[in-house]
């Protein structure tokens, strides 16, 4: 994707975009009112939808290995560890493996 380059407060960041994984919303809520006290309900208000936005690294090219980019990769991951599959194992079969 396109590097992007900026400053803030004369220090310079280095940025892309990313896109938000597919199946996937984000979303920017707003509270209109916050509570008087921590037991109190919280009510907010969805007021914004996004499927892509601005990713920035200060002194930096962002890459693989940094850990917004590696937070990515475990949605993905975690999609394809939590998914069903069509295999059944039984006990009988767990009891037969040696280790």
């Amino acid at each position: 994707s396109e590097m992007l380059t900026a400053t803030f407060r004369g220090r310079p960041l280095n940025g892309k975009i990313e896109r938000v994984p597919s199946g996937y919303t984000s979303i920017i809520m707003k509270e209109q009112r916050r509570p008087f006290t921590e037991e109190e309900e919280r009510t907010v208000t969805v007021t914004h939808t996004f499927d892509k936005f601005h990713y920035w690294n200060l002194d930096k090219k962002p890459s693989a290995d940094d850990r917004f980019s590696q937070m990515l990769d475990w949605v993905e991951l975690s999609k394809t560890l939590h998914s069903p599959t069509e295999a059944t194992v039984t006990s009988s079969q767990i009891s037969n493996v040696s280790i």
